[in-house]
């Protein structure tokens, strides 16, 4: 995954994210940024309040704080990621060079998201 920053004020982070297809940001509630997307490429797989959808270029979508959610690339995809408010702990998570992902479970919590159990098939 590459994530590069456009743009951030006290208020908000504008994102470029690039990633592979079955990439996927597994299940969260994000408790302190609004946050919406963009795809510009490819196919976007959101599940939000335990409803999917598939997301193609051109499409947007909120993600309004405080909802579980799941994120996974159908495809190849590049996306706008805009969420705010972004303080401090959000800008840690997205700072080049990205987190281990053995610290990632740490830094999420720190920027006040918490990861949920994986649906069961």
């Amino acid at each position: 995954m590459q994530v590069e920053l456009i743009a951030a004020t006290d208020d908000y982070v504008l994102l470029d994210v690039r990633t592979p297809a079955g990439a996927t940001l597994p299940p969260h509630v994000a408790s302190r940024e609004d946050v919406v997307v963009l795809v510009l490429v490819g196919e976007l797989e959101v599940t939000l309040a335990g409803v999917a959808q598939t997301l193609i270029a051109g499409q947007a979508l909120a993600l309004p704080r405080d909802v579980a959610r799941t994120l996974r690339a159908l495809t190849d995809l590049r996306l706008l990621c805009l969420a705010t408010p972004a303080d401090e702990r959000f800008m840690n998570l997205v700072r080049p060079p990205l987190p281990d992902p053995e610290d990632l479970a740490v830094l999420l919590t720190a920027a006040g998201m918490v990861r949920l159990p994986a649906p069961r098939a």
